[in-house]
């Protein structure tokens, strides 16, 4: 299904993004629960009766929260792999502008923000090809690729069968500072279910900080500005050159998926 792009400001800036992030490996790591501003030991990965990690579907049924208002959990990818300090040294105001949201570590790839008892929004780590990282500021035919592979990645239960890319782009200006923010949606009109992935390039991995648009007052906000973190950095996102602006695609008439 083809849906017009959300028009969203993109301007050439200072520099070039220099790698690709993320790696896969075995999925076998452990877990803890953070609750506000404590964390709280636990093992989801494992199995009462076992050593052995939890298959993904296994970890899925052990979330002590529903999904948000797609109806579908959103998951890193099983096969990547990295240290527990990655995700743990990522610091942010965790609120959605209104209320604290409990931060919930069920995996080394993936926080979670709770809220209500749902999935409302977290962050993960997600393997991008340093490549496609290039082609997405080259071309508006780049960042498609990019939205698609993300979306796959991200969203395999819903996308691209359900859900549709509903906007996207390179923003620049305010605490808006990811390298690019790709929407995704479900339904129209009020049952429309909408989120908002903005990922962020760092020097080893790269970064998808999403929210449900349902849940979250302040559009994330919040999280953007206080979010600090010693791998990413802004020349690599915010600064980063993009040769192609929505405004160009648009008069073209090619900015459509």
């Amino acid at each position: 299904m083809k849906k017009t792009l959300v028009v969203l400001s993109l301007s050439l800036l200072l520099a070039v993004v220099c790698m690709g992030c993320g790696s896969k490996n075995e999925d076998g790591v452990n877990t803890s629960e953070a609750v506000a501003e404590s964390t709280v030991s636990t093992d989801p990965t494992t199995s009462e009766t076992s050593s052995e990690p939890l298959s993904q579907e296994e970890l899925i049924l052990s979330l002590p929260y529903t999904p948000g208002k797609m109806g579908y959990y959103v998951m890193a990818d099983p096969e990547i792999e990295v240290g527990e300090e990655v995700l743990d040294s990522i610091s942010f105001d965790a609120t959605d502008g209104e209320v604290q949201l409990t931060r919930y570590k069920v995996s080394n790839s993936q926080h979670d923000l709770i809220k209500n008892g749902k999935q409302i929004g977290g962050f993960i780590i997600i393997d991008i090809p340093q490549e496609m990282l290039d082609a997405a500021a080259d071309s508006f035919d780049g960042f498609k690729a990019l939205a698609e592979y993300v979306g796959k990645q991200v969203l395999p239960d819903v996308y691209p069968g359900e859900a549709i890319i509903g906007g996207g782009g390179h923003i620049v200006g305010g605490s808006r500072n990811s390298f690019v923010a790709i929407t995704y949606q479900m339904g129209e009109g009020k049952e429309k279910a909408q989120q908002w992935h903005r990922i962020y390039v760092g020097e080893n991995y790269c970064y998808d900080f999403w929210q449900d648009q349902s849940w979250f007052s302040d559009g994330g906000t919040a999280i953007m500005k206080s979010l600090s973190a010693e791998d990413i950095k802004m020349e690599r996102n915010r600064d980063a050159v993009f040769h192609w602006t929505v405004e160009e695609v648009q008069e073209r008439g090619e900015f459509v998926f």
